[in-house]
């Protein structure tokens, strides 16, 4: 069978699939044992509405930083798979250099991830900023 034909890579794909169900079924199983909000020193278990607002934010931030590394670590395979050099060929895939559309899209998802984390901070911010006109406690640091 020749390595470099669909057949190929339509064997390998399904032990990555694989691969990558294990790693997530052991981060899930092991994760909230070592990082259990039921510690008195947890720092995911917030105490006040400020820190609540604040754990919305970072849970955002969280979850789109996620889902930009599994669509990173995705292209990756992808695109090592589809362009890897096959059997003994010595002729290179065809390379693509300044692709203007996918250099525009590549600037803007950044720009609308940032956007969305962006809105809820600022937001969060003066939210407590007005909160703090007439704080209850004043707190002098020397150091």
């Amino acid at each position: 069978m020749n390595p470099g034909s669909k057949r190929g890579m339509s064997k390998r794909v399904p032990g990555l699939i694989a691969m990558a169900a294990i790693a997530i079924a052991l981060v899930t199983a092991l994760l909230p044992g070592v990082a259990g909000a039921d510690s008195p020193y947890s720092t995911i278990s917030p105490q006040t509405p400020q820190a609540n607002d604040i754990q919305g934010i970072y849970k955002l931030t969280f979850w789109l930083a996620l889902v930009v590394f599994v669509g990173v670590q995705i292209g990756i395979v992808y695109t090592a798979l589809r362009y890897r050099r096959r059997g003994d060929d010595d002729e290179r895939p065809e390379q693509t250099h300044g692709n203007p559309k996918l250099e525009i899209i590549w600037t803007i998802i950044p720009a609308i991830v940032l956007l969305i984390v962006f809105v809820p901070t600022v937001r969060t911010i003066y939210a407590h900023d007005e909160e703090l006109d007439d704080p209850d406690m004043i707190v002098e640091v020397y150091g």
